[in-house]
């Protein structure tokens, strides 16, 4: 517990996936919206857990594997969380671990295709949350182009629970200041139910 008790600030992990194997690239390091600089390489010991399309393993937030306080591990999940080149893959489910989660653009797309396919209930409340808040974030903090955030938010016409709107809540405050006065500022208002601040 040394590296989450004595140690500020808390990580994002950014997975790339090897779409050929089930082989996945994890790079760990502190969040912060400024990323150009971090005079820390600080690394944390990462509880970690595992969904994917084929493996909906959202009730169970007991860590599969811990990752090691290294910069840069490959990591395969257990045998029985199968997926395959076409499959999304989400880390941290029920959000149990205190980190964030970035995935390569193509995990990200599959992600919210599955979202707008009707059946996003499949994925639980919190971690729809999860992925809002995730995307926009780390859109935030330039390391997420806001291209595939925005492809996250598109579901949201569909949602009726109230813990990814308060997650969409917190975040489209800071892109409605960035908007007001674009030309597509009005487009993007309607759409994702936006008054003005």
């Amino acid at each position: 517990m040394r590296t989450w008790t004595l140690q500020k600030g808390y990580p994002i992990i950014n997975v790339w996936r090897d779409y050929n194997s089930t082989t996945l690239q994890i790079e760990q390091r502190r969040f912060q919206m400024n990323s150009f600089f971090d005079p820390l390489s600080l690394h944390w010991w990462i509880p970690i857990n595992v969904a994917t399309s084929r493996v909906r393993n959202f009730n169970n937030s007991v860590p599969m594997d811990w990752l090691p306080n290294n910069a840069t591990t490959f990591y395969t999940p257990p045998s029985e969380i199968d997926f395959g080149e076409n499959d999304w893959i989400l880390v941290n489910t029920k959000q149990a671990g205190y980190y964030r989660v970035n995935y390569d653009s193509n995990n990200w797309n599959m992600l919210a295709r599955e979202l707008l396919s009707g059946n996003f209930e499949d994925i639980i409340p919190i971690n729809r949350a999860q992925l809002i808040d995730d995307s926009l974030m780390i859109a935030r903090a330039n390391q997420l182009s806001y291209f595939d955030a925005m492809n996250i938010l598109n579901y949201l016409q569909n949602e009726t629970d109230l813990i990814p709107w308060m997650a969409a809540n917190s975040n489209l405050p800071y892109l409605t200041r960035l908007m007001t006065g674009v030309q597509f500022y009005q487009y993007f208002a309607v759409r994702y139910c936006i008054l003005k601040y």
